[in-house]
């Protein structure tokens, strides 16, 4: 039995290929762009100011309502950097303590 062209059983054809946008341009320039979260650059943010600062472990860090108001985020993105930290074993948070540097080289 054939269907006819309009019938619900016809065929379905593969739909057309996509041209590439720009397919001269370099490879660089066709990769997908990275999106960075802003915990990431907070996080990277700490990292530095430990080095700047050469803070060894158990040092100190600023407290969170600190930190977030140096670098001008919520203190939402400030916890979100150090529970990514602490994870790595670069900085500890205990309560009534705060943050202290971790081991770490």
């Amino acid at each position: 039995m054939k269907s006819l062209p309009g019938s619900k059983h016809a065929r379905r054809s593969a739909p057309p290929a996509q041209k590439r946008p720009f397919p001269n341009a370099p490879a660089a320039a066709r990769a997908p762009i990275e999106r960075t979260q802003l915990s990431e650059m907070v996080a990277s943010r700490i990292r530095d100011h430990i080095i700047e600062h050469s803070l060894g472990e158990g040092d100190r860090l600023p407290t969170e309502h600190e930190l977030a108001d140096q670098f001008g985020v919520s203190r939402g993105s400030i916890r979100e950097a150090t529970k990514a930290l602490g994870f790595l074993g670069i900085i500890r948070s205990a309560p009534r303590r705060g943050l202290t540097v971790g081991m770490w080289t």
